[in-house]
């Protein structure tokens, strides 16, 4: 069965459930190992301390079920503008991760974004411009052996310099294990809004990778803003983080994707998640659950929190990760038993100690 027929079975599920189901029912999902309802409002998750990686900076992390772990970044090297990526496979005893080799990807390019699929297919997107003003978006697609460890590479299927599918600049990447993906962006021509798009792998059983976008040739706007991450769970459910350029406050949007994958709706107004932070990036688990992180002054922090009626977020209090003064650019994933964070040194004059780092948690 391919992935578009299993997206429109479950549509369907999810209709006739909401009708006949009870909501503790309908919240949960087949891929929930976090807990039920009472757990959902998180306040305190210990975070593991700190441990180089590589060296780069403007990570990106996935991870899969199975515990493998990829992660992608652009070189710290001021020579050129390589994208590299890692394997990774974590440890859910001690909450470790053993990395393979850096693998370069493409020769030039800004922003990567990656998100894994319950089959191990590797979707990863990236800026084609270094400045939003003239900036287009591309997007590969390959394989990974969930079992394979981590000295493997990943099979491309896509093709190898990258498929542009938007103008656009500095996006992220989420998809879901029904297959749907999605996607959001800033303007790449200059202009302050930001978008979204939601698609599905062609025909992957056949061979066919490509990504065919159900929400039409362009992005939709959604709001103004910079520095969008989203993030999709089993039931469709929607959330999304941003910042608004000068303001240094992060804002959050709840939403649901639509029938058929053509729309997010998503739910007005977008209310402030927190006083500061910056370059934020969140992570929404098939129980409601949510983990957020964003840089600021004290370092990198972490708000939890939970889907609540059919409009609402209940957020804990930021908590700054121990060990994180002075790193930067967070990205969160999480596969609904272990949380990974990773993020990045401040950027030096000469790009010589510029160090990626790792943490991850444990979810109750």
């Amino acid at each position: 069965m391919n992935i578009r027929l299993k997206q429109g079975l479950h549509a369907i599920f999810l209709l006739i459930s909401f009708v006949l189901l009870p909501a503790s029912v309908y919240a949960q999902s087949e891929a929930d190992t976090a807990g039920d309802q009472a757990s959902l409002n998180l306040t305190i998750l210990n975070w593991a301390k700190p441990a180089k990686f590589d060296t780069g900076e403007h990570s990106s992390v996935a991870v899969n079920s199975s515990g493998l772990v990829v992660e992608v970044h652009v070189t710290e090297s001021k020579a050129h503008s390589g994208l590299y990526y890692h394997i990774g496979q974590l440890n859910s005893d001690t909450g470790t991760i053993s990395w393979g080799p850096s693998r370069l990807f493409i020769s030039s390019g800004a922003w990567p974004a990656v998100a894994v699929t319950k089959e191990g297919y590797v979707i990863i997107t990236w800026s084609d411009g270094f400045y939003k003003f003239s900036s287009g978006l591309q997007y590969l697609v390959g394989t990974v052996d969930l079992n394979g460890g981590t000295s493997q590479r990943i099979n491309f299927k896509t093709a190898s310099k990258g498929t542009r599918f938007d103008s656009g600049f500095h996006n992220s990447i989420s998809v879901n294990n029904i297959g749907v993906i999605a996607e959001a962006h800033e303007s790449g021509s200059g202009g302050k809004g930001i978008y979204y798009r939601l698609g599905h792998l062609k025909n992957p059983a056949g061979d066919d990778f490509s990504i065919i976008w159900d929400t039409g040739t362009n992005g939709t706007k959604y709001d103004d803003g910079i520095n969008p991450n989203i993030s999709v769970n089993d039931d469709n459910n929607v959330i999304e983080v941003h910042n608004v350029t000068g303001e240094g406050k992060t804002h959050y949007i709840r939403g649901r994707v639509g029938i058929n994958s053509t729309a997010i709706n998503f739910v007005s107004p977008h209310p402030r998640l927190e006083g500061s932070g910056s370059n934020p990036s969140v992570v929404l688990l098939n129980n409601s659950s949510i983990v957020e992180v964003s840089y600021n002054a004290a370092g990198i922090k972490y708000i939890t929190g939970a889907l609540s009626g059919t409009d609402q977020v209940k957020w804990s209090e930021a908590t700054v990760i121990a060990d994180t003064k002075d790193r930067h650019v967070p990205s969160v994933a999480a596969n609904g038993s272990k949380v990974i964070a990773t993020f990045g040194d401040p950027y030096d004059a000469v790009n010589t100690s510029v160090h990626l780092w790792y943490t991850t948690t444990s979810l109750p």
